[in-house]
C-alpha cells in the first residue's frame, strides 16, 4: 500500500512527466492491477497546468499544455493529440465507465470520434479561450475581449481580430460555472 502524508508545513509537490510515468507504474502494475477494485475502476491523472505558469504573459499558454492520463482494465493504451480541455474529463470517464444518460456537462466524450479543438484557460483573473492551437481570446477584468494569434514555436501572442462569436463563446464558457451556480437546475 502506497501512503502520501504530509506534516502540517509540507505541501504536495509538483506532479512531473516523470512523476506521471512513475504514477502509471505504481497505479497499472503495482497497486491497482492486483487489487480487487481494477476492474471495477477509471484512474484519471491530470494537471491544470504546470509549475511555471507564471510570468508577465497575459496567459501563458504553453504552461497549460498538460498530460492526462487514464487507466483501468479495459481502457487502451494510445495517445491522443486533439486539442481538449478538462472540462472533456467528465464525460469521457463516464463512457469509459458505462454511465450513459442525459447529464448537464457541456465536456465531449473523448470516447467518441469528436474534435473539440478548443482550450481553455484561467490565470488568475484572466480567461483565455483558444481554438485551432493558435486562434486566441483573452478576457480581463474590466477590459473587452481582445482577439490574439498564438505562435507556439515563438511563445508569443500577437493581437489579432477574430469574429465577434468567437468572444461570446468565449465570455459564456467563462461566466457559466458562476451562473449555473446561482441558478440550480431543479
Amino acid at each position: 500500500m502506497v501512503k502520501l502524508s504530509f506534516t502540517n508545513n509540507q505541501k504536495p509537490r509538483v506532479i512531473t512527466v516523470q512523476n506521471m510515468r512513475i504514477m502509471r507504474l505504481v497505479i497499472s502494475s503495482k497497486l491497482a492491477k492486483q487489487s480487487n477494485y481494477w476492474k471495477d475502476t477509471v484512474f484519471l491523472v491530470i494537471a491544470d497546468h504546470d509549475s511555471r505558469a507564471a510570468g508577465a504573459s497575459l496567459v501563458p499558454i504553453k504552461h497549460f499544455h498538460i498530460p492526462a492520463l487514464i487507466l483501468g482494465d479495459h481502457v487502451a493504451p494510445r495517445r491522443d493529440s486533439r486539442l481538449v480541455s478538462q472540462i472533456d474529463m467528465p464525460t469521457t470517464l463516464l463512457s469509459i465507465a458505462g454511465v450513459s444518460g442525459n447529464y448537464p456537462m457541456i465536456g465531449f466524450d473523448l470516447t467518441q470520434d469528436v474534435n473539440p479543438n478548443r482550450a481553455f484557460m484561467q490565470f488568475d483573473q484572466t480567461q483565455a479561450l483558444m481554438k485551432g492551437n493558435h486562434d486566441v481570446v483573452i478576457q480581463t477584468p474590466n477590459s473587452k475581449a481582445k482577439g490574439y494569434v498564438y505562435d507556439k514555436e515563438k511563445d508569443t501572442l500577437t493581437e489579432k481580430e477574430v469574429p465577434e462569436e468567437m468572444k461570446k463563446e468565449a465570455l459564456a464558457h467563462a461566466l457559466l460555472g458562476s451562473y449555473l451556480y446561482k441558478k440550480p437546475f431543479i
